[in-house]
């Protein structure tokens, strides 16, 4: 996998500055991923319930930004819009330890929420547009492992921050993500720029009768509806145990939070 690395970075411009920031990346996420309902109730004094209808309501307002993020990748480049998730979550995660309040809650995870869901689509806007053939598919391999690896170290981070520190490791794993998002930002500013799409080819004359684009045409095809539906079920039985899971164990099994992170380490997670 070395290799393969060395010879990405060598045939795709910045994809060694593209992968460190991945890496940077998934290492702060790791750190409170383990315990994210956990995480936020100790930072912000909340209670459990409030934190919960929090969260719940940011993830629906970040629900919107996967076809928001779309749009600006096609207008301003996949790598500023990159950029951007992470300047988002950077100035979240630096603010939750001063939220006092629901409303400022819900404020700070949907902003969070919102660099979340449009990292998606701008990291593979930006993998496709800085390689292409065998080298874009050896880095979305490379992609994969450095996000895997970051989350298992940041696991492992979590637990020994937790273990150390106690109760106020929180508060500095708030504040380490939080500068891990901005390392991350440094990053991928020293990687080439990117455009949302390849070159265009030579203009050719569509006939008269072809169908239009956008996403009228999209929501027509109930195929492809049916098949995000799907996905989207997925997503969510995918979800819930790992940030459920935590707070059970710590509030109803009086386990200690520094366990969550070592068997976040040891359990697979998605890494897209």
């Amino acid at each position: 996998m070395r290799s393969s690395a060395a010879r990405v970075s060598r045939a795709v411009p910045g994809g060694a500055a593209y992968l460190a920031a991945l890496f940077v990346d998934a290492l702060g996420s790791g750190l409170y991923l383990p315990l994210t309902l956990v995480f936020i109730r100790d930072v912000t004094g909340l209670s459990a319930t409030a934190v919960g209808l929090g969260v719940t309501v940011a993830a629906g307002v970040g629900l919107a930004a996967n076809p928001v993020a779309g749009v600006l990748v096609d207008r301003f480049g996949a790598r500023t819009v990159l950029v951007g998730t992470y300047v988002l979550r950077a100035v979240g995660f630096a603010l939750y330890p001063v939220v006092g309040s629901f409303a400022a809650l819900v404020a700070v995870a949907a902003l969070i929420a919102v660099g979340d869901r449009a990292y998606y689509p701008a990291a593979s806007g930006y993998t496709a547009a800085v390689a292409e053939g065998a080298e874009r598919d050896r880095l979305y391999a490379l992609v994969a492992m450095a996000r895997n690896v970051g989350f298992g170290a940041g696991g492992l981070l979590s637990a020994a921050a937790l273990a150390l520190a106690g109760t106020h490791g929180f508060g500095l794993l708030a504040a380490v993500n939080a500068a891990s998002f901005l390392a991350a930002a440094g990053c991928l500013a020293l990687a080439a720029p990117s455009t949302a799409v390849p070159p265009r080819a030579p203009t050719v004359k569509k006939p008269a009768a072809a169908p239009r684009g956008g996403y009228r045409a999209v929501l027509a095809d109930r195929p492809f509806l049916s098949l995000v539906a799907a996905e989207q079920a997925f997503t969510l039985a995918h979800s819930v145990l790992p940030v459920a899971l935590p707070l059970y164990a710590v509030t109803v099994l009086d386990a200690p939070p520094a366990v969550l992170g070592i068997l976040y380490t040891l359990t697979p997670h998605c890494s897209s």
